[in-house]
């Protein structure tokens, strides 16, 4: 059993770092999503996915059979560098945060030095809230691991924790701040001692082989004490890989011991000694090796959650009804942030002078009328199959997906070779009536996410529309934007997405989480009304395909700049 012990140095911040991974230890926090019921079931499924721990003993320092780590030998040389290596992190199925290592020479600190650098961010749910916690560090050693000097930071929310170490003979002189109270201790060192990352640095110097046993000894610096490890290797598993694949990979059990605190974990390593995957059973944790636009996904979702997401006050008065095209004046008070916005689809932009913008919207039945010719948008060449394609959010492969496209046409009585307008609006209509739309509550879900838990914001409708619309073989991408909510004042523009298809001509936009206005009665326009149809109550920003892992990206680059925007109605054009 793990005891409460604290060391002075961790009080009130309790962290560890487990296998070399920057990560929570002792904290009351959980991961953010899934229920206690929901955990246990995710948990459960994980074990037989990985196999329980099996423990063999505990780690024993003065165990004489189980050989120490070799530490002589270069465990990295120059030429194999730089290295970079980005971890996603996920609680049950739900991905919390990031981790992210870089290993380069120190150029200024001697030939034969490299240059640690880690962070994570992970979000965290506590009692009440929700919060980041960071963890930033800097290490200077020798190519064999022997550590030179160390320093860095944990922050969990308005906490923040700075420590820094030296190594000097033979002795590690260890300080720590938080809220400006500083300790310092002394720590015996020697020959055999290393950094946070030894266990990296032993697998990578010299692989496991089956069965074997080895021990090392490393110094964790949010704990603030030495650890003894003791590292067991079983077999080579077919383990499922971050891709969804299988690789066979050697299982690795880490039990670890500091004073009276004992936990272990498990990695799965190649035959390199690269560590793919990680599992932490007391915090419910696992972190799978990915690319960096992976990892981002985390780091941009926690932008965005950390964001402050106010509605930009429109000037002017908004005309009602759909049929009416409006022009917006839109301006920036940040001088270093440049308008740069798309002339397409439903709106024509004007330049007036840098930073200030004049934006003409046309509403979608206008745009379908083939007499009234839209003068100054760009002509933009046929879609491609990035319009097409499955992706993560816009999952049109989905069985779920498909059957929704199959069902919504037939309840119309639509075939698919009908107009491709007659067909979104079906899709349109039949999504508006199956889902609860919900403000935004800055998370993207897959289409069959959305489809399953029957609401969403504008952000996951928009992707469950265009993942149907690509279903039925018809080319679909995301626009990202303001719009203004009418029925709500003062008159503000809000963040919204949207969906644009092309129907062989030209793109057109839909909205399936609004409900259709019915057309004026004077409407000059020839076209029947068509659900989903939007009115001129918008600006978008961008328009993308979403086939990236990463949603979150495009949302930004709007996000960031939201209190820094002033809009107004300067026409409603007849």
């Amino acid at each position: 059993m793990r005891s409460h012990r604290t060391h002075p140095l961790e009080d009130p911040l309790r962290f560890g770092l487990i296998c070399g991974c920057l990560t929570l230890v002792g904290s009351t926090f959980i991961g953010c999503g899934p229920s206690d019921e929901e955990r246990e079931r995710l948990k459960a499924s994980m074990l037989r996915e990985i196999g329980p721990l099996e423990t063999k003993g505990e780690a024993n320092g003065s165990s004489p059979e189980i050989p120490k780590d070799q530490v002589e030998q270069a465990w990295m040389t120059q030429s194999a560098l730089p290295i970079e290596d980005w971890e996603i992190q996920y609680i049950g199925n739900e991905p919390v945060g990031f981790f992210h290592r870089k290993i380069e020479r120190a150029t200024t600190q001697g030939a034969d030095t490299l240059r640690l650098t880690a962070r994570s961010r992970t979000r965290l749910r506590g009692r009440e809230k929700e919060v980041e916690q960071k963890i930033d560090f800097v290490a200077f050693e020798k190519e064999n691991g022997d550590v030179m000097r160390f320093e860095g930071s944990v922050e969990v929310g308005s906490r923040t924790n700075r420590f820094e170490g030296l190594v000097r003979d033979g002795k590690l002189q260890f300080n720590t701040n938080l809220f400006g109270r500083g300790d310092s201790i002394r720590i015996g060192w020697n020959a055999l001692d290393r950094g946070p990352f030894a266990i990296e640095q032993s697998l990578m110097r010299s692989p496991m082989k089956e069965g074997e046993q080895r021990q090392l000894r490393y110094f964790d610096p949010l704990l603030g004490r030495p650890i003894d490890a003791q590292l067991t290797a079983y077999d080579y598993f077919e383990t499922p890989t971050f891709e969804g694949k299988k690789e066979k990979l050697l299982e690795i059990q880490i039990t670890s011991n500091a004073k009276d605190d004992v936990f272990s974990s498990q990695v799965w390593a190649d035959t390199q000694g690269r560590i793919h995957k990680r599992f932490n059973p007391s915090l419910d944790l696992r972190s799978f090796r990915c690319e960096k636009e992976s990892a981002m996904v985390v780091v941009n979702q926690s932008e965005l959650a950390d964001l402050t997401l106010r509605p930009v006050p429109l000037g002017g008065a908004l005309p009602l009804g759909t049929t009416k095209p409006v022009r917006f004046r839109v301006e920036t008070i940040d001088s270093q942030y440049a308008i740069d916005l798309p002339s397409r689809t439903d709106q024509v932009v004007r330049t007036i002078k840098e930073r200030k913008l004049d934006i003409t919207v046309f509403p979608t039945i206008e745009l379908t009328d083939p007499i009234v010719p839209i003068e100054g948008l760009e002509q933009e060449p046929q879609p491609g199959d990035g319009s097409l394609a499955n992706s993560f959010v816009i999952d049109t492969n989905h069985p779920g997906i498909q059957q929704l496209a199959k069902e919504l046409l037939q309840k119309e009585n639509i075939a698919s070779s009908d107009p491709v307008a007659r067909r979104v609006s079906a899709f349109c209509k039949g999504i508006s009536q199956r889902l609860e739309t919900i403000p935004f509550d800055r998370r993207v879900s897959a289409g069959h996410t959305t489809l399953a838990t029957g609401k969403g914001d504008s952000f996951d409708v928009a992707a469950l529309l265009a993942a149907t619309c690509r279903s039925d073989g018809i080319p679909a991408r995301i626009a990202i934007g303001l719009r203004c909510d009418t029925k709500v004042l003062p008159l503000v523009m809000g963040l919204h997405a949207w969906t644009e298809i092309h129907d062989g001509q030209r793109w057109l936009p839909f909205d399936a989480s609004l409900r259709t206005v019915p057309a004026a009665a004077d409407s000059a326009s020839t076209s029947t009304n068509i659900e989903g149809a939007i009115a001129a109550d918008r600006i978008k920003w961008v328009d993308t395909n979403w086939n990236s892992i990463n949603p979150y990206e495009s949302i930004l680059w709007l996000a960031r700049h939201l209190s820094m925007l002033e809009i107004s109605v300067t026409r409603g054009t007849q």
